[in-house]
Formats: structure tokens, sequence, C-alpha cells
């Protein structure tokens, strides 16, 4: 059998008391259990390490999502706020297409009062294209100019085709208007339909109604002429004219309708509408052209013809 292996003193002496062995083994005994200890501790600080950095990660996140949703939120605010901006800015579109709308329409009906008014100056009969000092001017034109009757011409009829004939067979229309009045040209479908070149003398007084001051010859194209006519509002106006009542009961809706017809045909039209009706038989439209767009016209087609009929000095 072995022998047992000494104690060995920490001076390097050996040694074979049992105590000595005791307390190497107490010693031993302890030093693992401080090791153990030891170990605990680190793995306890390893697990509060850990437990740390998770708990920082947690936190990064937590400010990461925050982040994230804190720019979501500005987005989603800044997109609010721009779509309010953008519908503020449309209604403020709106509030100012009112209002120019609301100013048109002001026009307009300004536009409206000032030719009813210039009308009823010029015009204060029915038969006011064939007033007495219009007439008066168109006996004086024809015999000026040698023109001849014009075949379905009547003499008090403001309807007729014509109002007289040239020497050369065409057939001539006779205005007479005050300086700066519309041109009242009769019948709407009658000038919209016309198939033939024809003559147009427009006299303008001033002051006086004998007084002419400006007159116009022209020799008007038909082809170019009825092109002025917007004949997809034919049938509005035979509706507007065959629907309406000559009673008194009917003078506010007459004056309803016939404004709307004039707001939708619209005021800047070279051809303009005139809607006649009175209470005894007279339903009809008329047409007209400003003053400022005939004269304009008249540049284009002015003609030196009346010149070689002149049977005597110019007027003017």
């Amino acid at each position: 059998m072995a022998k047992e292996a000494p104690f060995r003193h920490k001076d390097g002496s050996n040694c074979w008391h049992e105590d000595c062995k005791t307390d190497e083994r107490k010693a031993l005994a302890e030093a693992r259990k401080a090791q153990e200890e030891a170990d605990r501790q680190a793995r306890a600080l390893e697990k509060a390490r850990e437990r740390t950095e998770k708990a920082a990660q947690r936190e990064k996140d937590k400010a990461e999502r925050d982040a994230e949703r804190a720019r979501v939120k500005a987005r989603r605010d800044g997109l609010r706020n721009l779509i309010k901006v953008e519908k503020e800015g449309v209604k403020l579109l709106q509030a100012i297409k009112k209002e120019q709308d609301d100013a048109e329409k002001a026009r307009n009906k300004a536009l409206e009062a000032s030719r009813i008014a210039a009308e009823k100056l010029n015009n204060p009969t029915e038969e006011g294209a064939r007033q007495k000092h219009g007439f008066k001017n168109e006996v004086r034109i024809k015999e000026k100019y040698g023109l001849q009757k014009y075949t379905d011409v009547k003499s008090n009829d403001y309807t007729s085709t014509y109002d007289a004939v040239a020497p050369n067979g065409k057939p001539v229309s006779i205005k007479t208007e005050g300086l700066g009045s519309n041109i009242e040209l009769g019948d709407y479908f009658r000038n919209a339909n016309a198939n033939e070149d024809f003559y147009m003398v427009v006299s303008f007084w001033q002051g006086e109604k004998d007084n002419i001051v400006e007159e116009y010859k022209l020799l008007v194209p038909a082809e170019e002429w009825t092109k002025n006519f917007d004949r997809s509002f034919d049938n509005k106006i035979r509706t507007l004219i065959s629907e309406a009542s000559n009673d008194e009961s009917y003078d506010e809706e007459w004056k309803r309708r016939r404004l709307a017809l004039n707001e939708e045909y619209g005021a800047d039209q070279f051809i303009r509408l005139r809607p006649k009706r009175d209470h005894k038989k007279q339903k009809r439209m008329q047409a007209a052209i400003s003053y400022q767009d005939f004269v304009k016209f008249a540049e284009k087609h002015e003609t030196k013809d009346f010149e070689k009929w002149d049977k005597n000095e110019p007027v003017l």
C-alpha cells in the first residue's frame, strides 16, 4: 500500500500531522467556495449586464418607434394642413369666380338695360323699324340712288325681306339708327337664311333725326353673313317664341326666359338676340348688331357701287 503524501507547509517543509492535513482540506474547501462565490457573482454581473443591455436596447427601440410615429404624425398632420390649405384655396377661387360671374351678370344686365333704354329712345312704338323718320330716310335713299321697290315689300310691314332693289338687281336693306345705337336687323331667321348677296345702307342720325352724320353702304356676301348666326340655338329660339303667351300674366315668365336665353347665347356675339312680344299678337325673334361690331364689319364690306347710281350730291 502506498504511503500517504506528507502535508507541505508554506516554508516548504513536509509534515505528517493529521491537524495540518485537516487545515489544508479546510483551506481548499474555502478556496473552492470562494471561487464558486466569485463565479456566482460573475454570472450575476453578466446577467445584470445583459439585462441592462436589453433594457437599453428596448429603450432605444422604443425611442426609434416613438420618433418614427412622430415623423408619421408630422407627415400626416402636414398632409392634413396641406389639404386644408388646398380646400381653403379652392373655396377662395370659387368665391372669386362667383364674384366675377356676378360682376359679368351685372354688366350684362346693365348692357341690357342700356339697350332697352336706347331702343325705347329710338323706337318708341312697336313699329319702330318703320317709324316716320326711318321711313323718310328710306325714301331719300331710294330716290337718291334710283332704287326700285322690292317685290314682296309692304310699306308698313316690319318683317319685309328687303326694302328695295338696286339698279343691278341685288336686294337692298336700309336701316336708320341713332349714332352709337345697335343696328336692328329685323327677323332673326330671315337674316340667318339669307341666300343671296345683298346691299346694306345704314344711316346714323345725331341730335335731330333728320341730321344724318354717318352713312355706310355695304355689299354683304350671303355666305359670310349667315355664318354669323349660331344655328345651334334655332330650336331654343323657336321654343321660346312658340311657348310664349301674349297675355299680361306671362310678362314675368317672358322676362325670365328671354334673359336666360340671352345669357346662354352670350352678350358678346356678333349677332345679338332681340326677343319681341306684345299684348296683342306679336311674338318673334329679331336680330341686332352693336354699333362697334357693325363699324368693323363695314370697314371690310363697304362698296363704291352707290356712287355710280347717285342722282344728286351726296348728303354727307
